[in-house]
């Protein structure tokens, strides 16, 4: 097999932990007109699912809540960035394609 670089799903379920994507969402405005803005959300990876992550605080306390699980099959194409279990980048999207960035735990995928 040889080396691609590019993060295959079966990667991403072994060396992930927590993973971006982007999502284009069209907004109103107040003048009738609409606007596209594009979000960027966290998701933690959990074997071949993956839960979208919201924080938000009550008084100076953060709370974390996990949305329910959905395939990361159905993620793929969107994800922009995956990290492994120290934090450290090993992939990102570039051109339309999912590369591995040889750092961390990303140093094993072939």
């Amino acid at each position: 097999m040889s080396y691609t670089g590019i993060l295959s799903l079966k990667d991403i379920c072994h060396y992930g932990k927590r993973c971006t994507a982007t999502e284009k969402i069209t907004k109103k405005l107040s003048t009738g007109q609409s606007k596209t803005v594009v979000q960027c959300k966290k998701y933690i990876i959990q074997k071949d699912k993956v839960s979208e992550e919201m924080i938000y605080y009550i008084g100076k306390q953060k709370q974390i809540i996990l949305k329910d699980p959905i395939p990361l099959k159905e993620l793929y194409p969107t994800i922009k960035h995956v990290y492994d279990q120290n934090g450290v980048l090993i992939g990102r999207r570039k051109n339309g394609v999912l590369r591995c960035t040889a750092k961390g735990m990303g140093r094993l995928i072939s």
